[in-house]
């Protein structure tokens, strides 16, 4: 949610064209930006609606991957709106106080979805050690709670940067009200702000998450192997969940390499320069990609999810497929 200020010149047809010429270079930005829209909103949304939905879908391991979707849903439904027309008119009229909201909406998704993540990674892990238990009423009030504290801790750490969101009165060159920009790093505090949020919602969740995974995916590894004679189905499981377990920390590594651009054009305070305009829109194109995964890892991971999904969009009923099919069941195949 930084943007930078325009440099105004007396010349209205040079800063239009300037802008004409700047709007032709983000066309291909615009594209991307639609693509993680579709799949980010539609995706995410779809998935909310059947953990509403679906009561098969009411346990631990769903749950948090919803909380995941929500946050995500808000964070890409809202934003990239705001990015692209950004990217072609460098100025925002939508006024304060939306101004304000968005902030709080952008921060408060974006830690929802750390927190859910690291949950993630700790709730997976015991799947795998004692599933059993995490089908007790005392797990699903602790997870409960948790999808809580995450949004208040999220709305929390994202009214300090609506303190710096500030009103600039339009120019006579553009017709689109008032201009809005956000001055963060110009400010000692801001900074430090950003330092914290680096060190406690990003270095701390990347340890936690590479602890639990990296158990999980040890243990998944070493795990004897079944002959097919044994177990046929305990055989498939075992084999499924290695391959996953790679998978997996595949995708965390990915989303936080996502967010290390966005990080660094936070915490260096670069000059406006040629290098500054390619790591904005490096952050830019890689901060939305890890909205977009929730929904495709089910789709391709989890056939439960697969047919619900497909079944959802097609507005047809699969109360038959559900009933042979119990939570316990989903969770397994979801378990990393």
């Amino acid at each position: 949610m930084v943007t930078t200020n325009v440099i105004y010149q007396p010349n209205c047809s040079v800063i239009q064209e300037a802008l004409l010429s700047s709007a032709r270079r983000n066309y291909w930005l615009v594209a991307v930006y639609l693509i993680y829209f579709v799949i980010g909103f539609f995706g995410n949304g779809v998935l909310v609606l059947l953990f509403i939905t679906k009561k098969s879908f009411r346990d631990v391991n769903h749950a948090l991957i919803t909380n995941l979707a929500l946050s995500d849903f808000l964070y890409v439904g809202l934003f990239i709106p705001i990015v692209v027309f950004t990217e072609f008119y460098r100025f925002r009229p939508f006024g304060k106080t939306f101004c304000i909201i968005s902030i709080l909406a952008n921060y408060s998704s974006q830690d929802v979805s750390t927190l859910s993540l690291t949950a993630l990674s700790y709730f997976r892990y015991r799947s795998v050690v004692k599933p059993s238990n995490l089908r007790t009423d005392s797990h699903k009030r602790l997870v409960g709670l948790f999808c809580l504290f995450s949004w208040m801790t999220g709305a929390a750490t994202a009214v300090f940067p609506t303190l710096y969101c500030e009103e600039h009165p339009r120019r006579e060159c553009f017709i689109w009200g008032r201009h809005r920009v956000q001055f963060f790093l110009e400010n000692e505090r801001i900074l430090k702000y950003f330092w914290i949020r680096f060190a406690f919602l990003f270095l701390l969740p990347l340890f936690i998450m590479t602890f639990f995974y990296g158990r999980l995916a040890y243990t998944l590894s070493f795990t004897p192997g079944l002959g097919k004679s044994e177990s046929d189905q305990a055989y498939h499981q075992i084999t499924h969940r290695k391959k996953l377990s790679v998978i997996v920390l595949v995708i965390i590594i990915t989303f936080f390499v996502c967010w290390i651009p966005t990080y660094v054009y936070w915490l260096t305070g670069l000059d406006d320069n040629y290098f500054i305009y390619w790591l904005n829109t490096a952050r830019h194109v890689t901060m939305f990609l890890p909205a977009t995964l929730n929904p495709i890892i089910l789709l391709l991971m989890s056939s439960v999810y697969r047919r619900s999904f497909f079944a959802f969009c097609l507005c047809k009923n699969l109360k038959r497929s559900f009933s042979s099919r119990t939570s316990l069941d989903m969770m397994q195949e979801l378990t990393v």
